[in-house]
């Protein structure tokens, strides 16, 4: 960042990802003045360390992982601390899965943008690679009915296969949206 625009760039960032990260936290802490504090607390470590972060590099699944790691953060030290009855613990436990399996609207909407992102990447592959994928995936066809489908052997169907997860992964990646999908699949484990 350049020291000019520093807090022009801060305020901007700040207004376009708070409300989100804002539901994010609420998930995982199911307490709104909590995850305002966590999301404000990211927000101060960003900007105090603004000279060492890459701002060239997609921001959206740096802030969600700093969000996650400090709501799990503040989990542990919840539970550490408080020694509760049994009774508490499982109504907090019964709680927090009936939060966390209800999807936030915000994570919703990003879940849409990176259907969208994977039916861009998808569109561009090679014709033949697109077919395959699309039966795979979407169909659900088991890789013989594929080549028995296109008249292809198994192995082709493979290498398609390979080909376009790797294209996926990889544009995922360039769009900054694969370590968010990591996240969310690691909090639902």
């Amino acid at each position: 960042m350049h020291t000019g625009n520093d807090l022009i760039f801060f305020e901007k960032l700040f207004k376009e990802y708070y409300p989100v990260l804002k539901l994010y936290a609420s998930r995982y802490v199911n307490n709104n003045e909590v995850a305002e504090d966590i999301v404000q607390d990211v927000f101060f470590h960003v900007w105090e360390n603004r000279n060492a972060i890459d701002f060239s590099a997609p921001m959206r699944p740096y802030l969600f992982k700093a969000i996650f790691n400090k709501s799990l953060n503040h989990s542990r030290s919840k539970y550490v601390k408080t020694s509760v009855s049994i009774e508490e613990n499982i109504d907090y436990y019964i709680e927090k899965h009936i939060h966390s399996s209800v999807l936030p609207q915000e994570e919703s909407l990003l879940l849409k943008e990176i259907n969208a992102e994977i039916n861009n990447c998808v569109n561009q592959l090679p014709e033949q690679c697109k077919k395959v994928f699309v039966l795979s995936r979407n169909i659900g066809l088991a890789n013989k009915d594929i080549a028995a489908q296109l008249g292809v052997s198994v192995k082709t169907v493979e290498k398609h296969i390979t080909k376009a997860l790797k294209e996926l992964k990889s544009h995922l990646k360039r769009q900054g949206y694969l370590e968010f999908i990591l996240l969310i699949a690691a909090s639902r484990i």
